[in-house]
């Protein structure tokens, strides 16, 4: 992110930002996708829909959120997980690669043809005796959500 400031990349990396009023947030800080530049947050990506649209989505992370915390799984062993998680996009794109890069856990998605290429590694480990108390359920869904 430091260097995509100093020198100005204007690239898309997820970041915390300060939203109030998009999404019907008010006042939280949240990760969403950003264009950073020289001057910092340049643009916070939006999605376009409808109220009803939105009511679905939400429920729908709820679901996907409520299910990794009540199976979690040790790193690499994210077998039921990466099920669940692909079987879970391919509701709203059905190219997904899964297995991929050599880990039977580890899934692709691709979004349009032309423009940067953008890539996003997110965990969705549990820790040892303790589940997702490490948020990783949170990120995942944050990152893995249709945008």
């Amino acid at each position: 992110m430091a260097e995509a400031v100093i020198n100005d990349r204007r690239r898309v990396i997820p970041a915390s930002c300060h939203l109030t009023g998009q999404y019907g947030l008010d006042d939280v800080y949240i990760g969403v996708p950003t264009i950073i530049g020289a001057n910092g947050v340049e643009k916070i990506f939006e999605l376009d829909l409808t109220e009803s649209e939105l009511e679905s989505l939400h429920k729908s992370l709820i679901e996907v959120n409520d299910w990794m915390y009540e199976n979690p799984e040790l790193a690499f062993e994210e077998f039921e997980t990466s099920k669940y998680l692909v079987n879970f996009i391919k509701k709203y794109d059905p190219e997904v690669a899964h297995p991929t890069r050599g880990l039977d856990t580890a899934f692709e998605v691709t979004f349009g043809k032309d423009g940067p290429l953008v890539v996003l590694c997110v965990e969705y480990d549990a820790l040892p005796e303790i589940g997702h108390a490490c948020g990783h359920n949170i990120i995942c869904l944050l990152y893995t959500s249709p945008s």
